[in-house]
């Protein structure tokens, strides 16, 4: 069974492939070129390496979101066209699973955080509870109410904080912790902040229900910066 992931949801693009539960091959690129420039020459090039096309593919797995409005759209598009003329079932999943995903072993709440600008986060409260991928939340808000939060919701548990919203708004994090130091807060690594496609590697032989192309759907969380200004126009026109 040869599973395709692709993820372009944020700066970041990648496409792994796996045979059954094995990956045989992962292309990552951390640029700022396009989706448009990057995704296409990965996915030609690790199936050209893996000596596979699109028709050899069993299932194909894709990030919906949030993060990038342009980024989501583009991996979407591309993996329904994969999808069509084949029949490939489609799984989808977010963005902040994909980073809270290889945590495995960590013994707390895991907290995937990706900037939404304006001091807001999307953001998820999961865990892993004997090898199952546990998700109690997600949704979007300002960060300084996020920490304030999971400090009541979870106070005896650690919690890691990972993702682009660490580096971008260390400031408050780290605000929030010398006023707070009886909160047990970790950072994730840096390297640890950038999605990787492989992260969704662990639904492969789940019993999540597959869709078809036609059922596959963008997870934004909220609208686009310019549809929130265009409501607002609106509603000072009245």
């Amino acid at each position: 069974m040869k599973t395709m992931i692709v993820d372009t949801a944020s700066s970041a693009a990648s496409v792994a492939l796996f045979d059954h539960k094995t990956l045989i091959g992962e292309f990552l690129l951390n640029t700022p070129n396009t989706h448009s420039q990057k995704l296409m020459p990965l996915v030609e090039s690790i199936l050209e390496m893996l000596h596979l096309k699109i028709r050899d593919l069993d299932l194909i797995i894709a990030c919906e979101g949030p993060g990038s409005f342009t980024g989501v759209r583009i991996g979407l598009s591309t993996v329904k066209a994969f999808a069509q003329p084949y029949n490939i079932p489609l799984i989808t999943e977010t963005s902040l699973t994909m980073l809270a995903a290889p945590f495995k072993y960590y013994n707390g709440i895991i907290v995937p955080i990706i900037d939404a600008k304006r001091g807001e986060v999307y953001f998820g409260e999961m865990e892993w509870q004997e090898g199952q991928f546990i998700k109690h939340r997600e949704d979007v808000e300002a960060l300084s109410e996020l920490l304030e939060r999971l400090m009541q919701s979870y106070p005896k548990k650690p919690i890691l904080l990972v993702g682009d919203a660490t580096e971008i708004y260390k400031e408050i994090i780290d605000s929030h912790m010398q006023n707070h130091p009886e909160m047990n807060v970790q950072l994730a690594d840096e390297n640890e902040n950038i999605p990787k496609a492989s992260h969704l590697g662990f639904l492969i032989g789940t019993d999540r229900a597959h869709l078809t192309y036609h059922d596959v759907k963008a997870n934004y969380m909220r609208k686009s910066q310019a549809e929130r200004d265009l409501n607002a126009r609106r509603s000072n026109a009245f």
